[in-house]
Order: structure tokens, then sequence, then C-alpha cells
């Protein structure tokens, strides 16, 4: 199963005359995960590779469509406006241009850290201010097996 449970921005459909499945979409998905007493609580994005990519493929006996999955974001950043749990956003690719379009989705302060990979040597943390601050963090690297751990803690 390709979603394992969660809601995953694709669609699949068997090709016509064919054995090759189509699978089209963004592939973004969201969770909200909890810690075991359920008091903290965070929203999980995972965007595939970066916002605005596309690319499509054949691999074995499949078609691959992969679509813009900025308009996925917008509405999931949209669908949370009134949360006030911490947001993650995790992505491979970061640059000036993805840097703007999740500024501008950012409707009001709150906890946002964006986690990403795609200089697998580095681990680090820098921060970006419009409005409030947030932490855009290399997060680290399967290959090199280089990971970040977060703890997150409720303030009473």
């Amino acid at each position: 199963m390709l979603d394992c449970g969660l809601k995953i921005d694709y669609s699949k459909q068997g090709v016509k005359n064919s054995k090759l499945n189509h699978y089209n979409g963004s592939f973004a998905y969201a969770e909200t995960v909890c810690s075991k007493n359920g008091k903290t609580c965070a929203r999980i994005i995972q965007l595939h590779n970066k916002l605005g990519y596309k690319t499509d493929f054949t691999a074995s006996r499949s078609k691959w469509t992969i679509e813009d999955n900025v308009p996925w974001f917008r509405q999931e950043m949209k669908s949370l406006a009134n949360s006030n749990i911490p947001i993650f956003i995790n992505l491979h690719y970061l640059d000036a241009k993805i840097f703007f379009l999740i500024f501008q989705s950012i409707k009001k302060q709150r906890p946002i850290f964006v986690l990403f990979s795609h200089f697998h040597d580095e681990h680090s943390a820098s921060y970006r201010c419009i409005n409030h601050k947030i932490p855009f963090i290399f997060s680290g690297s399967v290959p090199k097996n280089r990971f970040v751990e977060f703890m997150m803690r409720v303030k009473t």
C-alpha cells in the first residue's frame, strides 16, 4: 500500500489497454503527531522534494506524474490558520523562491520549523525573520547516517 494510512495527495489509475498503473499528484502529506498523553502535538508537513517541484517518469510497470505541490501546501497552511500547534515543514531542497512561498503562506505568528537536507554534509540552523523568527534547519542525511532529534516541551 503506497499511503501506509496517510492521506497523501495522489491518485492511482490503471492505464487503458495496458498493465501500467498511473500515479498522479504532489505526493505531499500532513499528519498531526502527539505525545502519549496528548498534551503536546505538532503538525508535520512532508513535501515531495521542494515547493513547486514537478516531473514525470515511467518505471517498471508504472507511470508517475509529480504535480506542483504549492496549491496543496497553501490549502494546508490555510486549514491551520486558527491552530496554535507547532508546524514542522519538511522538504529536501530550499532556495530563495521557496523561502518566499513559505513566508507568504504564514498568516499569523506561531511556532514553525523548516527542515531541509539538500546539503547532506551540513547540520546547522539559521533564522529568517519576517514578522517573527522561523528556524530553518539542515536536518541531516540518510546516506551519511546523520539525523536531527527534536524534543518539544509544553510551557506550564
